[in-house]
């Protein structure tokens, strides 16, 4: 039976988070699709040169708080592209300077936009263009579909009504990417969402608090699930202080690895020295 990286595409593997993350942004909060590539470029401007794991964190949290992470995001590149002979408006962004753990210092951003924008573009168009341009097309073709216009106006009308400190929502948010995994199937052996949910539910009780199953498009099975746990405690137990778990589930093969995005992951992964099992037949 396959390991899991025969699976899928090794770059789509890769970029399996920020693909469902794209798919977020153009299916459910209806972004449009070629601006949504240049916010991930930003995105991920920001993970090389602050904190580690930008994307897989902002890919943990709630849509009212994503959506606002966006807007802030849109607003830095529109400084970005502003004239270099004009003077671009600071920009309040305090949702993403609490991800970063750090302010932004706007004057610093808008005296280098030029050098700055060329990176964020280039990340945008050689890191994230070949590993969604699948994504890209269907989105562009409306193959996704997308929130109704008058039920999503509504949703962000609730939103900035709500009186929420996203800050601090976001603080919250952020503690469930430490309880979070992707659970990765063999080639021709998806596991079900009840069969995962049956396994956990056997093994540590009720500690499940959602589980997310990979889309990979009409006609084609599910390659992983995100997983997230109630409690940190139930990542350890599983990966017992190894980079990846083998479980069988029904006679089914899963591997478990912690919720990272690109952060040396591959290393070992296949190694049978760095695996433990865990079975259920």
């Amino acid at each position: 039976m396959g390991g899991p990286w025969d699976v899928v595409d090794d770059c789509k593997f890769f970029h399996a988070i920020d693909r469902e993350l794209y798919t977020f942004l153009v299916r459910d909060l209806s972004r449009d699709p070629l601006e949504c590539l240049n916010i991930m470029g930003l995105w991920m401007w920001f993970e090389r040169g602050a904190v580690d794991d930008v994307v897989s964190k902002i890919f943990s949290l709630s849509p009212e708080v994503l959506d606002r992470l966006v807007d802030e995001a849109e607003a830095c590149l529109k400084v970005l592209r502003t004239s270099l002979r004009l003077r671009p408006k600071p920009v309040d962004i305090p949702l993403t300077c609490t991800l970063l753990r750090s302010p932004i210092y706007m004057q610093m951003f808008c005296e280098n936009r030029d050098t700055i924008s060329q990176e964020v573009y280039k990340l945008a168009n050689r890191i994230y263009l070949p590993a969604l341009i699948d994504l890209k097309q269907r989105a562009c073709n409306g193959e996704f579909g997308t929130s109704s216009g008058e039920s999503l106006a509504f949703q962000r009308l609730s939103w900035l009504t709500s009186g929420k400190d996203l800050s601090f929502c976001l603080e919250n948010e952020m503690g469930a990417f430490s309880r979070t995994m992707f659970a990765i199937f063999a080639e021709g052996s998806p596991v079900a969402e009840p069969e995962i949910c049956g396994f956990f539910t056997l093994l540590f009780g009720n500690c499940i608090e959602s589980l997310h199953m990979n889309d990979p498009g009409p006609g084609r099975e599910p390659v992983y699930a995100r997983i997230c746990f109630y409690s940190s405690s139930y990542v350890h137990r599983i990966l017992k202080w190894e980079i990846v778990a083998k479980l069988v589930i029904n006679g089914k093969s899963v591997w478990m690895r912690p919720y990272v995005s690109r952060i040396g992951w591959k290393l070992k992964l296949c190694a049978p020295s760095s695996t433990n099992m865990l079975t259920r037949k």
